[in-house]
């Protein structure tokens, strides 16, 4: 997943119950106005069913233990302000390799 920050004419990020909502869409790149929040967070990470159910999923800084997991993140600052995550399983982590440099900062992102 992608989501990049200060992009100019996109959207801002909507807000719920105080907390912003960023809905990722099935190509996994999200562009918004806002500024990526500095420090820490108590950040939450749902998966959304056709139906609109949420189950919330684990982030892990290393090893999943299950198919449903967020990690691997990466935080840029330069060139672009954008963070990178994984959701998925260890395995197909391993299957998806982190796109390069050239790929997230290339005029089209």
């Amino acid at each position: 997943m992608r989501i990049y920050y200060e992009v100019a004419d996109a959207p801002g990020l909507p807000i719920e119950n105080g907390r912003f909502q960023i809905r990722v869409p099935l190509s996994g790149v999200v562009r918004t106005s806002n500024s990526r929040s500095p420090g820490y967070g108590a950040d939450r990470y749902f998966l959304m069913g056709q139906d609109g159910s949420k189950v919330l999923v684990e982030r892990v800084d290393d090893r999943c233990p299950s198919e449903k997991c967020v990690s691997g993140f990466q935080f840029y600052s330069s060139p672009k302000k954008l963070t990178i995550f994984f959701v998925g399983s260890a395995l197909r982590m391993r299957l998806y390799p982190k796109p390069s440099s050239e790929q997230l900062f290339s005029e089209s992102n």
